[in-house]
């Protein structure tokens, strides 16, 4: 392992390789530093503290689904305004309006995220019956 001094690049690359879901473990092997440097390092810089708590693209990728999944609500502003021909200027506003939807939840996202995080519970194999359908002499003539 090489003997590096610390350099406020280290905390910028740090919160890239966390943005792109690394663990701290691997950042090490990355930077060529020792573990125990890196935690001396932690310690006494607060911007590569903060870089290494960067939520991860999984994790954001991970809360959108769940809030898809869930539902959520969002407000749309909008507003009718009297404008200039000439000047272009907005000489009034005429209306506004905020208007609040509600998304509602999505099934499929659920079952996907519940699949994912929890796959002894939700996976589908063991919803699968075992029972198996044959038809009678009846239905066989059809």
């Amino acid at each position: 392992m090489s003997t590096q001094r610390y350099r406020r690049e280290i905390a910028e690359v740090a919160d890239i390789l966390t943005r792109h879901g690394l663990q701290e473990n691997e950042i090490i092997r990355l930077l060529d530093t020792a573990p125990e440097q890196f935690a001396r390092w932690k310690k006494s810089h607060a911007e590569l503290a903060a870089a290494l708590q960067a939520p991860s693209t999984a994790d954001r990728a991970e809360q959108a689904l769940l809030k898809r999944a869930l539902g959520f609500t969002v407000s749309e502003s909008s507003a009718e305004e009297l404008v200039d021909k000439k000047s272009g200027e907005v000489l009034e506003v005429l209306k506004r309006r905020t208007i609040t939807k509600d998304v509602p939840p999505d099934v499929r996202a659920l079952l996907f995220y519940l699949q994912n995080r929890h796959p002894e519970r939700w996976d589908r194999n063991h919803a699968v019956s075992t029972w198996e359908f044959e038809p009678d002499a009846t239905e066989k003539d059809l």
